[in-house]
């Protein structure tokens, strides 16, 4: 934090990325982050719908995560 309360750049990122993780867990898909980033590490025998739920997924937890981070 900074010395009038604000988070710094970093601290924020870092939050918004531990919400995505949060988010995503919640809809049973596991994404670690690295910072601000989401971390896929899916096996190689995945199929297409597999892939187009993950996608889904990741999707509706970024607009999750982006309502809340509006609402300030």
């Amino acid at each position: 934090m900074t010395d009038a309360g604000r988070q710094t750049s970093l601290e924020v990122q870092r939050s918004l990325g531990a919400q995505l993780d949060a988010a995503c867990e919640a809809r049973g898909l596991i994404v670690p982050p690295l910072i601000n980033m989401c971390v896929f590490s899916p096996p190689l025998t995945i199929s297409q719908d597999q892939i187009n739920d993950m996608v889904d997924i990741i999707e509706d937890a970024i607009k999750e995560v982006e309502n809340d981070f509006a609402k300030g």
